[in-house]
Order: C-alpha cells, then sequence, then structure tokens
C-alpha cells in the first residue's frame, strides 16, 4: 500500500493522469492565449476547469473484471477532454456522446477507434464495446 492505494490503484492513477495530461497537448487549438486543449461536448477552448471523460467504455462497464481491463478504458480511443461541470454532466447523455464520438473519430480515427473496439469485445467478452462499436461504425467521419 502506498498512501491508502494499492499499487495497482496508483498505477491507474497515473495513467489517467499522463493520458489527460497528453490529450490537453495534442487535441488543442490556436486561441489568442496560444494553443488550448478542445472540449469534447461543446468544440471550445478549455482555459480552465478540465475533466476528462470517458465515452465509449466507462471503467464501470469493465468492473468486476481485472485492473488491467480498466487500463484498457483509459486511452485515447475512448477519452476526451470536456469542461468541468456543465459540459461534463451534458456529455453524459446520449446526445452528448454522440457529440463526444464525432471528436474521437476527428481526433483519434475512426479506423483505429473501431480496432480497439474490436480488442476490448474479444478481451472482455462485453456486450457494452460491441454496442459502442456500432455507435462509431455508424458515425460519419
Amino acid at each position: 500500500m502506498v498512501n491508502g492505494y494499492s499499487m495497482k490503484q496508483n498505477d491507474i492513477s497515473k495513467q489517467r493522469m499522463f493520458l489527460k495530461q497528453y490529450l490537453a497537448s495534442t487535441r488543442t487549438v490556436f486561441t489568442a492565449d496560444g494553443y488550448k486543449p478542445v472540449c469534447a461536448y461543446c468544440d471550445e477552448p478549455i482555459f480552465d476547469g478540465m475533466d476528462m471523460h470517458e465515452v465509449l467504455l466507462t471503467r464501470g462497464d469493465v468492473q468486476g473484471n481485472s485492473n488491467s481491463l480498466t487500463v484498457l478504458v483509459m486511452n485515447e480511443f475512448n477519452c476526451a477532454l470536456v469542461h468541468t461541470i456543465k459540459c461534463h454532466i451534458e456529455a453524459a447523455t446520449k446526445e452528448g456522446q454522440k457529440k463526444c464520438i464525432h471528436h474521437l473519430i476527428k481526433w483519434a480515427g475512426k479506423k483505429d477507434i473501431l480496432f480497439w473496439l474490436t480488442s476490448v469485445a474479444i478481451v472482455t467478452k462485453s456486450s457494452v464495446a460491441k454496442e459502442a462499436y456500432r455507435l462509431v461504425e455508424g458515425e460519419i467521419e
């Protein structure tokens, strides 16, 4: 145990932190204040108050599997940055998920997302991953 967390939980927290930093540095738009991350929900620059949102699969979807499957959820094909509070809440709706899927396709590529979802579906035997595949497959790039 380290600071009350097992090493596996600590590793997942670190992966989440690194992913958030990666997304904040790569999914950017140019503003008068320089490059800023873009919100997957409203498509506006994020100047402060940034959360990371799991779009296609959540940690809850793979809960009960192993921590290694939780790690699969934390990647660029599934996560997006959103404004804290309002956009994060709206991103969790069906309409919000659709907007966030468009964002993922724009920044990560439809083929790569579908490949990732296929891999997750095989490993987890999850119907949720298969449904997410159908959602992405039906979206236009």
